[in-house]
């Protein structure tokens, strides 16, 4: 789906058209995609056993575990083996997918279809943006992160509150923020290999938090425009 979106942008710049910077970027792609894949299947898994969701010490469990993946992925990534570190970002794909399963068991078959397609052409369309931009975009990943902060401090909140009009605001400004920081993520891992930072672990890295950014964009829309089942 995003391997080949670079190939016909900009013919005039030797960066978007390097080979090897185009390589680089279809393996990080690549291994986004298969910790998609991974979740996709774990998330129709959940969904046939309900049970997974009904509270209790077992979905804590399911909810809390993605967490568990990125803090050891984020401060581990040395310790780890370069194929060590890609088992981790599957077994992440697969604890996140597991507790998305709970949306398939919410909103209709067809919400989930068009919210995944509109999160990857925005998905997309950003990406291009942030792999084509001649602009520094340090300062927005800063303002980016600094509100993804306040988004999160906002929706543990509403757990309690249970607002609707909170939830609305809490989407909306999550899909900004998240396009925001994947057209930032992208850059900096081009910036990255053109300095000579290149590497299995950046990659991966590189992918989880793509990944990141591309089903916080899709769990945020669903909850937006998505239809609920009867």
């Amino acid at each position: 789906m995003f391997t080949d979106m670079f190939a016909g942008i900009n013919k005039g710049s030797s960066t978007v058209t390097n080979p090897a910077l185009r390589a680089y970027f279809i393996d990080v792609f690549n291994r986004m995609i298969l910790a998609l894949l991974t979740s996709t299947f774990f998330a129709y898994v959940g969904s046939k056993f309900p049970m997974l969701y009904s509270g209790g010490a077992l979905t804590w469990l399911i909810i809390l575990s993605p967490l568990a993946f990125v803090l050891a992925m984020s401060f581990g990534a040395e310790r780890f083996s370069n194929n060590g570190l890609l088992l981790m970002l599957i077994g992440f794909g697969a604890a996140q997918g597991l507790s998305l399963g709970t949306l398939l068991l919410i909103y209709t078959a067809h919400s989930i279809v068009v919210s995944f397609l509109l999160t990857a052409i925005v998905f997309g369309t950003f990406s291009i943006i942030g792999y084509t931009t001649k602009r520094d975009l340090t300062s927005l990943g800063t303002f980016m992160f600094v509100g993804l902060i306040g988004i999160i401090i906002a929706s543990i909140v509403n757990m309690f509150l249970q607002l609707s009009a909170m939830a609305f605001v809490i989407n909306v400004l999550a899909i900004f923020i998240f396009i925001g920081l994947t057209a930032y993520d992208i850059q900096k891992l081009k910036n990255i290999y053109l300095q000579g930072g290149d590497s299995s672990k950046v990659r991966t890295m590189g992918a989880l938090s793509l990944y990141i950014d591309f089903i916080n964009i899709f769990v945020s829309l669903v909850q937006l425009i998505g239809g609920r089942r009867d």
